[in-house]
């Protein structure tokens, strides 16, 4: 009962989120129907009935990656927090949104043609010439990122995993392949449209 609910509250809330995105990024009377559609793709529908923490990992997420957009920072610094909350790996989110944000501030920099690793030379160097800026502009989120590697190292003896080990163990799996193949399958028809 706690999935259904958790998937229906915060699919909706997934989906408020992808419209904000879509008219932040380009206004169209088409983006209640790209966001609906995004909201209903496999793997999504999948997560959302699979696990009651993923459909608010997917909605704070969304969530996080608008308030980057529109540089509201403090709500970018407390959906940061939210979503470590929900699941751990969010964290991963948090850091890719503060590389997203400074690739995208210095995007005439880098869109000067020239080969790939004089490319990845130069975004380096972006980041080791600007890292004041960065942290300055970013400082809710790496402080989220501190606090909670703090926490693990004071707290959690180093682990990322809470709770129990035993079932948090690295392991191949196949299915996830498969899963990803399937998707891709099913589901490139249907958004063939939004990827051209």
């Amino acid at each position: 009962m706690m999935r259904i609910i958790n998937s229906l509250f915060f699919s909706n809330i997934f989906v408020i989120y992808i419209l904000k995105i879509y008219d932040f990024i380009e206004p169209c009377p088409n983006n209640i129907s790209r966001s609906l559609n995004l909201a209903l793709t496999p793997t999504i529908y999948f997560f959302n009935f699979l696990d009651y923490t993923d459909s608010a990992s997917v909605s704070v997420v969304a969530a996080m990656y608008y308030y980057n957009l529109t540089k509201s920072e403090w709500r970018l610094g407390f959906v940061s927090l939210m979503a470590v909350f929900i699941r751990q790996n969010n964290l991963i989110w948090i850091v890719y949104l503060i590389i997203y944000r400074v690739l995208t501030d210095n995007k005439k920099q880098i869109l000067v043609p020239k080969s790939i690793p004089s490319h990845f030379l130069n975004i380096l160097r972006i980041f080791l010439n600007n890292k004041m800026q960065i942290l300055i502009q970013c400082r809710f989120q790496a402080l989220v990122v501190v606090i909670f590697l703090l926490y693990i190292k004071l707290f959690n003896g180093g682990r990322l995993v809470f709770g129990d080990h035993t079932h948090h163990q690295m392991t191949f799996h196949p299915n996830q392949l498969l899963y990803l193949s399937l998707f891709i399958f099913v589901n490139l028809p249907i958004t063939l449209g939004e990827y051209i």
